[in-house]
């Protein structure tokens, strides 16, 4: 977050793929905190980013139960409509702060990186 969300950084110009947090069993289903990763995702994603699950689940069958039926999970977050980013993301703003936001025309987004905890409040 400190290279992106510093006054100098900048979101990626180019293609970049953010990963879902995979759970214990290293499965795609359940996922173990699909509001943090799409916090992360919304606030430090540039013109060309996605939010995926990479090659998790991509098999012959023989791995593990969602490799074999790839029960995807959709998290409810991901089909809200953020609007556009409104510039970079920011935080840090008192000494040894933790907490990240970036906002959106149609949300503002935190995510406190010392909790894990996510706020996305929608406009």
């Amino acid at each position: 977050m400190k290279r992106v969300c510093s006054p100098a950084g900048a979101a990626p110009a180019g293609a970049t793929l953010f990963e879902y947090t995979l759970n214990a069993s290293g499965d795609v289903s359940p996922l173990p905190q699909p509001d943090v990763d799409i916090a992360h995702f919304l606030l430090g994603r540039g013109p060309y980013s996605w939010l995926g699950y990479n090659w998790a689940g991509c098999s012959d069958g023989s791995g593990p139960p969602s490799a074999k039926g790839h029960p995807y999970e959709i998290p409810e977050g991901i089909k809200a409509d953020y609007g556009v980013p409104m510039g970079p993301c920011a935080g840090q703003s008192a000494s040894g702060s933790s907490v990240w936001t970036r906002e959106w025309t149609k949300a503002t987004v935190e995510l406190d990186c010392s909790t894990l905890k996510p706020t996305i409040t929608m406009k």
